[in-house]
């Protein structure tokens, strides 16, 4: 009888020690799991001009058309199309200064809900856009939006082979010219496409984009005539970002 449970005891012993061991390897590949990136199908990232050439309804039909477009159907099943279903999503404003805020910082858009969230995020960091112009200067510095954008796209905390930057704006830069290229090759260097949307801007300022600031595969520059068409222009474009990943 002794032996018996001797034997009984050895077993249990063991049973609980693999048991153990199995939990501890289980959770040491949770976290590790827990640590890799989250893969999604593309970054994208716009930078939206507040300088004081843009009146404050002009930026808010801006941000307002942002916040619609990602939340269109089209837009979605664009994104919903990729490998895995889902991108990096944010949203920063630039002008002259240094402070270049993360308005709609970086999210997860894989359903209407996520987009719904950014959406709100965007909006609720903008209502006050008469104090955002006042703190952004009045200038537009796009050399330091272009490494501004290079930065942002590092710290991600999502993984990506598609890098987009899309640059809105209605003028050439006012200061820091000079500095554009190396900051645009910095830019490209990050493996990012640089696209530009011109609104209200003119053909000179299309063609500055075109020459010397769009960039990386598949690169275009998006003309809008009228700042009311935005949520269409931008539904478009995030369309178009979508289809350089097939």
């Amino acid at each position: 009888m002794h032996a018996a449970l001797r034997v009984i005891f050895r077993l249990a012993r063991w049973c609980i020690g693999a048991a153990v061991a199995a939990a501890i390897a289980w959770l040491a590949i949770a976290g590790a799991r827990a640590d890799e990136p989250i893969q999604v199908d593309a970054l994208l990232l716009t930078g939206l001009d507040v300088s004081q050439s843009l009146s404050p309804e002009d930026i808010r039909l801006e941000v307002e058309g942002i916040a619609l477009a990602i939340q269109s159907p089209s837009v979605l099943a664009a994104i919903q199309r990729g490998e895995h279903g889902r991108i990096g999503f944010a949203v920063y404003l630039w002008a002259e200064g240094r402070d270049m805020p993360l308005v709609a910082p970086w999210r997860v858009i894989a359903t209407a809900d996520d987009a719904a969230i950014v959406a709100a995020e965007l909006l609720a960091a903008t209502t006050d856009l008469a104090a955002v112009q006042r703190r952004a200067g009045q200038l537009t510095n796009l050399a330091d939006s272009l490494l501004n954008a290079a930065a942002l796209l590092q710290a991600a905390p999502f993984q990506a082979q598609r890098l987009v930057v899309n640059i809105v704006t209605d003028g050439a830069p006012t200061m820091k010219e000079f500095a554009v290229p190396a900051a645009r090759a910095a830019l490209l260097a990050t493996g990012a496409t640089i696209n530009g949307m011109i609104v209200s801007g003119t053909d000179e300022t299309a063609e500055y984009f075109r020459v010397g600031v769009a960039g990386g595969r598949g690169a275009f520059v998006y003309t809008v005539s009228q700042a009311e068409s935005l949520v269409y222009a931008f539904r478009r474009k995030f369309v178009l970002d979508m289809a350089m990943m097939e």
